[in-house]
């Protein structure tokens, strides 16, 4: 149980909690522009609140997940707590979590509904104050992670997130999840 435990809070610790330090530590960095700042987290279709395979379990988690009015900090940071104390007891269930790649999936729900709230946060900036925050998913991409049997180039799977740092201002979005430079549902 130690070593689960051990890779559930390494995943969790790097993908959702370091993200949401890298934000916050940069945010007082970013520079005003015409063109407006870009925060693009690497995500994952895996962290669907509402996948058709890998989706929280828990309908009402799910629907505050999904519902804008409902997020918190303390909402994302109390779902990541529950899930690695359920590690810990041995009493998860793939019920109630994702079914595939359950802490990796957590922790991209985690950045996906994060990368909202920030949206949220920073919508109403006046121009040249903007900041626009997006999530992408960059694909099965051939890397150590997936022991180099993806699909897409790792210049390809980039391409997404290139894409929408480099947006023209007018067309630039916020809050939204993206893959091959299109929209998809969080």
């Amino acid at each position: 149980m130690g070593a689960r435990l051990n890779i559930s809070e390494q995943v969790i610790e790097t993908n959702y909690f370091g993200t949401k330090r890298m934000i916050e530590a940069m945010l007082p960095l970013l520079k005003p522009s015409p063109y407006g700042a870009r925060i693009v987290n690497v995500s994952s279709r895996l962290g669907r609140a509402n996948g058709r395979r890998n989706k929280i379990g828990d309908a009402i988690l799910r629907e505050q997940l999904l519902t804008d009015d409902c997020l918190s900090e303390e909402l994302i940071d109390g779902m990541v707590t529950k899930f690695l104390e359920q590690v810990k007891q041995n009493s998860w269930s793939s019920i109630e979590w994702p079914q595939m790649y359950t802490d990796y999936s957590i922790s991209k729900l985690a950045v996906n509904v994060y990368t909202r709230l920030m949206a949220k946060r920073l919508a109403d900036r006046s121009e040249g104050q903007k900041i626009y925050i997006n999530c992408f998913c960059p694909g099965w991409v051939k890397t150590a992670m997936t022991d180099w049997e993806g699909n897409i180039s790792a210049e390809e799977g980039a391409d997404t997130g290139v894409w929408l740092a480099l947006l023209p201002q007018a067309q630039a979005t916020i809050g939204k999840f993206y893959a091959e430079r299109r929209e998809i549902s969080f």
